[in-house]
């Protein structure tokens, strides 16, 4: 039998399976040599039978997996740079290093400090590799750019972990990106010494130079700020209102450049390299053209991981019309995939490589189905049903991650994007156009400028007053992992579906529809089951003690805290909750838990299992655990720096648990 009509799809799936696995079980390379070595003996058995066939054997397809699983988690064991004996993690010291590097990249800047990219180059005079993030204040006489070779004396910190249930997890994205340790640099820990030429330098100073071409059409600073993400990747300086206003009505996508953006470059550049055809080697030098130009787009924009797919996609389909084949679309898809990871394990951890590949697979299967009840003309009622239909696919397939990462689902997606997207497809082509008469006939420049900075007045009214139908956004929808895989089990049922028409089809469906039910109740279920009280990591004091399906919270600033707040009820699938003010004395199951706060007051003879210290109380901490005799300590990130490390080192010295949120993230008390 057939084992699968597009080969190369099963083999990518299950090599991005393989990843997954070896991020989460991290083998050592020994166990993955013995799982490759017998995978690939299997393989070959089969593949030697299946030369003799006419068909390969359903085994064939599963010895084909298996091997590709195990690539997978050598991938990421290969890739995963704290395993290689050079990197900076294993020969750091405990006190004060002496780290020097480049800065590669510049990131986007806090309220108080600029962000960096660094490669380490060298630690304590030893040769070594990997990435750090380097903190430098604004007002910092010495600033820095790419290229910057830096040399400075610190202790690098660990990217703090994630310090509430529920949060974004910022050192988990990072490690995705191989960057494992930070550092605050002072004016006088660091000093410049060289500058070195490498790629991100050179990208990113062209990326500055073709940027600063704009500064004579006197824009607004959001209409550049606009055309810096739409043309460079580069949303920085976009505001904050801006980038609300999009995510609220669902149009959030135009402005991480992708596919669609990807798509209209790649015609732009067709278009204007078409006449190239009427010579003599004339396709091949167009291929060529246009395979540079592509990847050079794609390194202005800092090979984010959606623009690397859309890129690579694009490269393969160029290069099949210059051998003039017509070759599968799922193939392609699969192909661009398979070497985005071969190059790059992490890409699938990353989520624009997540929702663009959902998104273009989506629209890819569901297209043809919805294309067979609609047939117009009329080129532009067909050209905005197709429009419609389009982004009703894309938003099928992003939807499940849609929900899981960022829990909610802006109901006007579709009157939003109607308009937005021919909008950011005009924007493009005359921001290309602008950008190139800006080096040859800058005074001719006005002119597509002038357009648009009206478009984008347009459409950024026209986002914000959708984003501001508040009735029409669902927020704070609970969707856990479980039930993101569940619910593409029954996209990919439905689909089976439409396309088979078959009873045993209809039947997978339902029953998939049944199980997405069953994960739901089940999620919902055990995450009200639990019996927990927590000492959150905020600005001023947040604990909650949830029994069952009641959550009470108790809160110095609850005013401040509703984000976390939010979190949690969420993630445990809790729709209300109750307030309170915060409490000294604690009874939760067979533990006293007892908070001193900024009176410094206390009961004598409570013997409390934990102690919570919050705003900064006046105490002799010594005289507190003699008297009170507790078996934990614990301080929330409302007191200062300086009482917390007081409070650390009396503890070490009487020998008693100590717990800093602003360390070590929440606590929880089971």
């Amino acid at each position: 039998m057939k084992v699968f009509p597009f080969p190369l799809i099963p083999f990518t799936l299950t090599l991005a399976v393989g990843i997954v696995a070896g991020k989460s079980f991290l083998p050592n390379g020994f166990q993955i040599s013995i799982g490759i070595t017998i995978s690939f003996l299997i393989f070959l058995l089969y593949f030697l039978k299946a030369r003799k066939q006419l068909f390969p054997s359903i085994n064939f397809g599963i010895a084909t997996a298996f091997l590709a699983f195990f690539i997978g988690t050598g991938l990421h064991f290969l890739h995963f740079q704290p395993n290689r004996a050079n990197h900076y993690s294993n020969v750091l010291q405990t006190e004060n290093n002496y780290v020097s590097g480049v800065v590669s990249k510049v990131l986007k800047s806090s309220a108080k400090n600029h962000k960096y990219e660094f490669e380490i180059q060298s630690v304590n005079q030893k040769q070594a590799i990997g990435k750090i993030l380097i903190y430098n204040k604004k007002d910092n006489p010495t600033q820095l750019k790419p290229g910057d070779v830096v040399l400075f004396e610190s202790q690098l910190q660990s990217v703090p972990k994630n310090l509430n249930p529920y949060q974004f997890d910022y050192a988990n994205y990072l490690a995705n990106q191989h960057i494992f340790h930070q550092v605050f640099l002072k004016p006088n820990d660091f000093r410049i010494i060289g500058n070195q030429s490498t790629f991100a330098s050179f990208t990113h100073f062209t990326r500055v130079k073709l940027t600063s071409s704009f500064h004579h059409l006197n824009w607004k600073p959001e209409t550049q700020a606009f055309i810096n993400a739409l043309l460079f990747g580069q949303k920085n300086h976009l505001e904050q209102d801006t980038l609300t206003s999009f995510t609220d009505a669902g149009v959030m996508h135009v402005l991480a450049i992708s596919g669609l953006h990807v798509g209209i470059i790649y015609m732009f550049i067709a278009f204007a390299l078409k006449p190239l055809k009427r010579y003599k080697k004339g396709r091949l030098i167009e291929l060529l053209l246009t395979l540079f130009l592509l990847w050079s787009f794609a390194a202005l924009t800092g090979f984010s991981a959606s623009v690397s797919r859309a890129v690579t996609l694009f490269s393969i389909i160029a290069i099949g019309r210059f051998w003039n084949k017509r070759s599968s679309v799922y193939n392609s898809i699969a192909a661009s995939a398979l070497l985005l990871l071969l190059v790059n394990p992490n890409f699938i951890f990353d989520i624009g490589f997540q929702l663009s590949y959902s998104a273009v697979l989506s629209i890819v299967l569901f297209q043809p189905f919805f294309e067979r009840f609609y047939f117009s003309k009329n080129k532009i009622s067909r050209y905005v049903v197709d429009l419609i239909l389009v982004s009703v696919a894309a938003q099928i397939g992003v939807l499940p991650l849609s929900l899981y990462y960022f829990n909610q689902f802006p109901i006007l997606f579709l009157v939003a994007n109607i308009l937005v997207i021919p909008f950011v497809t005009l924007l493009l082509l005359l921001g290309v156009l602008t950008l190139i008469l800006n080096f040859i006939f800058p005074m001719l420049a006005q002119f597509p400028a002038f357009a648009i900075e009206k478009i984008i007045d347009f459409m950024t009214f026209y986002v914000g007053w959708i984003s501001k139908f508040d009735t029409f956004i669902i927020r704070n929808i609970s969707f856990s992992a479980s039930l993101c895989l569940v619910a593409y089990l029954m996209i990919a049922c439905f689909l089976y579906w439409l396309y088979q028409k078959k009873n045993k089809a209809l039947i997978y469906f339902l029953v998939s529809i049944i199980l997405v039910q069953i994960t739901y109740v089940f999620s919902q279920t055990s995450a009200q089951l639990q019996h927990e009280m927590l000492i959150f990591n905020t600005k001023g004091s947040l604990f909650a003690i949830k029994k069952n399906t009641e959550t009470t919270f108790f809160s110095t600033s609850p005013e401040e805290q509703i984000a976390t707040i939010s979190d949690y009820n969420r993630g445990n699938f809790t729709e209300n909750s109750t307030i309170l003010p915060i409490e000294n004395v604690y009874l939760f199951g067979n533990r006293k838990i007892l908070v001193i706060d900024d009176s410094g007051y206390f009961k004598i003879g409570i013997n409390p299992d934990v102690v919570v210290l919050i705003d900064n109380p006046k105490i002799n901490l010594e005289r507190v655990i003699k008297e009170l005799q507790p078996k934990t300590i614990i301080a929330d990130n409302s007191n200062g720096f300086y009482r917390i490390n007081q409070w650390k080192a009396t503890c070490e010295q009487e020998k008693i648990p100590f717990h800093a949120t602003a360390e070590k993230g929440f606590y929880r008390i089971k």
